[in-house]
């Protein structure tokens, strides 16, 4: 069952908007998607950060769902690398070319598994 974690109205849709917005859903008993809405900054990055902990305490599988996150900056890097070490089973779905580009200019891409579309097991 998703768990909406948002600043955001239910069913709007945050982009540009400075706002972030995080649903959390269960797929099987022990992987979690986090789907992320908007951008990931340092405005938003302790929302973002928050989401991937309580994701972890929840299950040890973690795909976060990036293919709606516009911009991904800095404090968003640094947070999917620590949850990478906590979980080095993560995967993150990054379709968009800027967050794709954030992540390989960084080099944040060698050490995280980014793939372009959702993992068949989590797909509805």
């Amino acid at each position: 069952m998703p768990v909406p974690m948002s600043r955001s109205s239910a069913g709007a849709d945050p982009r540009g908007t400075g706002e972030l917005f995080l649903t959390i859903t269960r797929r099987g008993d022990d992987t979690a998607v986090l789907t992320v809405v908007g951008d990931i900054d340092v405005a938003t990055a302790d929302q973002f950060r928050a989401a991937l902990l309580r994701c972890d305490a929840r299950c040890t599988g973690l795909v976060v769902d990036l293919s709606r996150v516009d911009f991904l900056g800095c404090a968003g890097i640094r947070a999917l690398l620590r949850a990478g070490e906590r979980n080095p089973e993560m995967v993150i779905v990054a379709s968009g070319h800027a967050v794709r580009r954030a992540l390989k200019v960084t080099g944040a891409d060698s050490g995280l598994d980014v793939r372009g579309v959702l993992p068949e097991l989590v797909r509805s």
